[in-house]
């Protein structure tokens, strides 16, 4: 279904670009952060709406670090019940 969605054109990045972006990607990173900051990453507050077994009752939640917390956070919020 998400390939539908893309153009038809799929062209690869060209090599050199790779290149760089891989060599320098702490420094990209920190480029869009800085210039996003928080209007970028929001909560998810919509989540127990959009799937309400997640606060049908205590929960165990693993939280892996990948992110900046705004998914665990708000499901956090919504369970007190949960570890």
């Amino acid at each position: 279904m998400a390939l539908k969605l893309l153009p038809e054109d799929l062209s690869d990045v060209p090599p050199h670009l790779a290149d760089r972006y891989e060599a320098q990607a702490g420094k990209y990173w920190d480029m869009f952060y800085r210039r996003n900051t928080t209007k970028f990453f929001k909560d998810r507050h919509y989540l127990h709406k959009e799937f309400p077994d997640l606060a049908a009752g205590p929960a165990t939640l693993l939280e892996v670090g990948c992110g900046v917390g705004n998914t665990v956070f708000p499901l956090l919020e919504g369970n007190r019940r949960g570890r």
